[in-house]
């Protein structure tokens, strides 16, 4: 005779959410790292599965072994304030093997149609 299925309850936190319920995913990042490159296309995907129910907020974290990191992480956030964080963050992780300074961020925000000053 086959046993029978047991489930199990697990405690999980309750994740946080947005005033309209979408499920808050907290992206800590490094603009100027290779491996924080490599998150993008995952982070596209559940954007894509999930649309509205998912809220993707970039926080920053800067590592000092990434000289630029500090300058990109200051040019995200004027993005944002412009609408344009999430655009900014990926085209800068996609560019990291072409900056060579902190202009070619500011490069980036005008590509974009930013108001770079």
């Amino acid at each position: 005779m086959a046993e029978a299925l047991r489930i199990t309850e697990v405690d999980a936190p309750t994740p946080r959410r947005t005033d309209s319920g979408a499920v808050v995913l907290e992206w800590w990042v490094d603009l100027a790292c290779p491996d924080t490159a490599d998150s993008v296309e995952p982070l596209d995907e559940l954007r894509e599965r999930f649309g509205d129910g998912l809220e993707v907020r970039v926080r920053h974290f800067p590592l000092t072994n990434h000289v630029w990191a500090v300058a990109a992480a200051q040019c995200q956030v004027e993005a944002d304030a412009q609408g344009q964080g999430w655009a900014y963050a990926v085209r800068a992780l996609h560019a990291i093997d072409e900056i060579e300074g902190p202009a070619d961020y500011v490069d980036l925000a005008e590509h974009l149609g930013l108001d770079e000053d």
